[in-house]
């Protein structure tokens, strides 16, 4: 029984990160068709829903994102301050990319080619060397690997995540149901031999009742465990995990000095 619950279990959680990613996908997909329709809001809020999940895309969509915002801020709502941040913020992620002209205008163009150009000398870029590597340092997502560890005990998986709190109550309620069930089935053991070898009619009906609510006990903390296993499970597999809106970039030159520039963000 346990084995088909586990594997059960185990399919419920394939799907689950399957459509996290395919909700992911269509995030940035409805990003871009918002902004080639020129739904520039649209397009604005899907892209600011990327970078805040920095951790949940990939490099090239994480770029897409931040140019996007730069082209709607400094066309728009010009806002030169906010395009240069959401620029070199691309820029970051690869220094040789470019604007569309479909998409951007050239007043736009030009702008973020004046802003690379100056990136790209204040950090020492050497691209014909490709000495440089300059990217975000994306922390993973937690939550695949918490949901084994809570699998394997409850809490565990919390305490991954940085939800410390959460997880010692779940692994102090979970080892308090399993010490419940122990105890209680060796006290129903011993209660329902006694219960047998009764013989007095009174005698019978004591012992009777003492053995089924020891019974009626360890079976309760059993689904209370299984309560408690079941929630640290999705607990751990859905919820998002509790950190710091922190980006951090780096920068470093193999033929010169190594440079380290951090940009952080709370």
């Amino acid at each position: 029984m346990w084995k088909r619950i586990t594997v059960l279990f185990l399919i419920v959680f394939a799907a689950e990160v399957y459509v996290f990613a395919q909700t992911e996908q269509q995030l940035f997909e409805k990003m871009l068709n918002a902004f080639q329709t020129l739904k520039y809001d649209n397009a604005q809020e899907f892209a600011r829903q990327i970078t805040e999940k920095y951790d949940s895309h990939t490099r090239f969509e994480l770029l897409e994102a931040h140019k996007i915002l730069g082209i709607i801020a400094y066309q728009s709502d010009q806002k030169t301050n906010e395009a240069t941040v959401q620029f070199e913020q691309a820029l970051s992620l690869d220094q040789t990319t470019t604007l569309d002209s479909i998409y951007a205008s050239p007043r736009t163009i030009q702008f973020f080619e004046t802003l690379k150009s100056k990136f790209i000398a204040e950090n020492k870029f050497d691209l014909s060397e490709k000495s440089v590597s300059y990217r975000y340092l994306i922390q993973p997502d937690p939550r695949p690997n918490a949901t084994f560890r809570s699998m394997v005990l409850p809490g565990w998986g919390q305490i991954y995540k940085n939800d410390t709190r959460k997880g010692y109550l779940l692994i102090t309620s979970s080892a308090l149901t399993m010490i419940t069930v122990g105890l209680f089935h060796v006290l129903q053991n011993n209660a329902h031999s006694d219960y047998l070898n009764a013989t007095a009619p009174d005698d019978i009906q004591q012992k009777y009742d003492r053995y089924n609510q020891r019974y009626k006990i360890r079976n309760n903390a059993a689904l209370l465990g299984g309560g408690v296993w079941i929630y640290a499970f999705f607990d751990a597999l859905l919820v998002p995990p509790k950190t710091s809106k922190t980006k951090v970039t780096i920068s470093f030159d193999i033929s010169h000095h190594p440079s380290l520039i951090a940009q952080i963000s709370f």
